[in-house]
């Protein structure tokens, strides 16, 4: 047995899961926008930065476009693009800015953004489903459940489970 077993925690857990269902809900596109390569002193990974950031953003412009080209009038279609450049482009940018300039607010922020948005991203999400498929919506939330409160409470129970392996793949340790 292994006697060095993580202790977890189950709500911080739980916590954790929820910004997963919340990415299962919405796919998020501040990814690029956030990652730190931006300023790494290696010139490559910025420049993969820059190229993967810009072609997130043509993609998503371009998903966000055929998409609005569907609707009914210009109005809706405007609003669509719009709500799309905002999500894709303006709101990644907010984020950064406010990383580079409250390092220690930003993790609250975020994480109260979480408790707050991934409930709702979820509710929107189901409602969504609902209005096509009330079965799929039934299985999305039972989904989102199970992974937000059994996943973690598995992986607590799971833990005295866990043995530790040593064989040749391993660091050679060196006595003194």
């Amino acid at each position: 047995m292994n006697t060095n077993l993580r202790r977890y925690r189950y709500w911080p857990l739980v916590a954790k899961t929820a910004c997963i269902a919340q990415h299962l809900s919405v796919k998020t596109a501040r990814g690029p926008a956030l990652g730190m390569p931006s300023k790494s002193k290696s010139i490559a990974l910025r420049k993969a930065w820059l190229v993967d950031s810009t072609v997130g953003l043509n993609a998503a412009m371009f998903a966000a476009i055929i998409l609005a080209s569907r609707l009914r009038t210009p109005d809706y279609v405007f609003a669509f693009a719009f709500f799309a450049m905002l999500a894709f482009a303006f709101i990644p940018f907010a984020f950064k800015w406010v990383y580079d300039n409250s390092r220690n607010v930003y993790t609250k922020v975020r994480e109260a953004a979480f408790c707050v948005l991934t409930p709702g991203i979820c509710f929107l999400a189901t409602l969504g489903l609902w209005m096509h498929s009330k079965v799929g919506a039934i299985a999305f939330q039972v989904l989102i459940a199970l992974m937000c409160f059994a996943c973690p409470y598995l992986l607590m129970k799971s833990q005295c489970y866990k043995t530790e392996m040593r064989g040749p793949w391993d660091i050679a340790i060196v006595g003194p």
